[in-house]
């Protein structure tokens, strides 16, 4: 139906969102907003213009000192595997929150225990 599909993901930018917040979440926020950095509204903007010219299906994450990050195509299959490992390496390890770089060291961990074993069985 001619319908396109984009999605932009900014992180905290100088608006009323950060700026108003409710007493109670003001201590969270502020740690966020010192952890991930704090964008004007036109970098958000930019970002936007670029995401327009984008392909179906496009997401781009836009945060603070960072050029915006096109997300890979998700399939269900996808993300449902990393659901998996995230439950175990939640369980695991505890964190609350699986940023990108667990995923990439739980790829990694699964890598070479792939080699080893295939080691032991062939060799």
């Amino acid at each position: 139906h001619g319908v396109d599909v984009l999605c932009l993901c900014p992180a905290w930018a100088d608006t009323e969102i950060v700026s108003g917040v409710r007493e109670d979440l003001k201590a969270d926020v502020s740690k966020s907003v010192d952890e991930m950095g704090l964008m004007t509204v036109g970098k958000v903007g930019e970002a936007f213009m670029q995401l327009l010219q984008s392909k179906n299906g496009t997401v781009l994450a836009v945060m603070a000192n960072l050029p915006p990050i096109e997300l890979s195509d998700n399939s269900l299959i996808r993300i449902l595997g990393i659901q998996a490992v995230g439950k175990v390496f939640g369980k695991i390890s505890g964190v609350e929150v699986i940023h990108p770089w667990h995923l990439v060291l739980i790829a990694l961990f699964a890598f070479v225990s792939f080699n080893v074993l295939m080691k032991i069985i062939f060799f």
